[in-house]
């Protein structure tokens, strides 16, 4: 037996003439419902989604699935049921398990496929669309180019110093070859992008670190002059060389195990770039 709407006589679908009852909400594909509309045998689910989920029930069920995928650590493009079987398990209307669904594939976090073998499987998650996304969030915010260069002054020595700490042979490595891939690019190319602040982050073995390493140099490319504006190429050899320099220093000093010293060749190494911003 369903739970009854307030105010007024349930019809045989179980929803009555109130517009807040959540079973019409429900046939409406209504994906603004919110907790305090949600049906009673529905209260244990929103109890495990985040604390500010009251807004629509398709985020907060894409955000439960992802838990779940998580706490059960499913693993990549694992099968984790038919639409119908999770529709059922999670007790919602198709249009909201579909919103949630697309949430989800947006993120990476899984993927719907069609067909004999069809349902919703685990995806490859890479952060991606949350980087761009945080990026593009912050340059909507006019980040100052003082700001990012102070943001990144924290993130990164900080970065520089756990990597160091950590560092071994493998990762003595990885930063050789990042130095020797730079040397094959074009300096445009170079200028515009390159793998180095990325894999100190990596380096570091801080994930949150790392993704907003990742984050800062994305926003950096939104703000640099020579990659927005374009540069002549005497002066992108200068450049190039200059941040080929710099990246040496630091990969010099981590592989000494002297992480102070590594601090200061990247903040210089900031701190010359901040005119390169607008």
């Amino acid at each position: 037996m369903g739970t009854r709407c307030r105010g007024d006589a349930q019809d045989s679908t179980g929803a009555s003439g109130d517009p807040t009852c959540p079973h019409n909400a429900r046939d409406r594909g209504d994906l603004s419902v919110t907790a305090e509309t949600f049906p009673e045998q529905g209260r244990g689910y929103l109890d495990h989604v985040r604390p500010d989920a009251g807004g629509k029930i398709a985020e907060a069920l894409a955000f439960r699935i992802s838990r779940d995928i998580i706490k059960e650590a499913a693993p990549r493009h694992s099968f984790l049921g038919s639409e119908a079987a999770l529709i059922e398990k999670y007790g919602v209307s198709r249009a909201v398990f579909r919103e949630a669904i697309r949430i989800l594939e947006y993120l990476s976090m899984v993927t719907a496929r069609r067909g004999p073998r069809g349902g919703i499987y685990v995806g490859d998650p890479d952060g991606s669309a949350v980087i761009a996304s945080t990026a593009m969030f912050l340059e909507y915010e006019r980040v100052e180019p003082s700001q990012l260069y102070s943001t990144r002054a924290v993130l990164e020595l900080h970065a520089v110093s756990l990597a160091t700490e950590r560092l071994d042979a493998e990762g003595e490595r990885r930063l050789w070859e990042t130095l020797e891939s730079e040397r094959t690019k074009k300096p445009e190319e170079y200028i515009a992008h390159n793998d180095f602040h990325l894999t100190i982050g990596e380096l570091s073995g801080n994930r949150p670190l790392s993704m907003f390493i990742n984050v800062c140099q994305t926003l950096t490319a939104m703000h640099s002059i020579p990659v927005q504006e374009g540069v002549d190429g005497g002066t992108a050899n200068e450049m190039a060389a200059e941040i080929g320099a710099a990246h040496r220093a630091i990969v010099e000093a981590m592989v000494a195990r002297d992480a102070l010293s590594a601090q200061r060749a990247m903040d210089d190494h900031l701190r010359v770039m901040l005119p390169w911003l607008r």
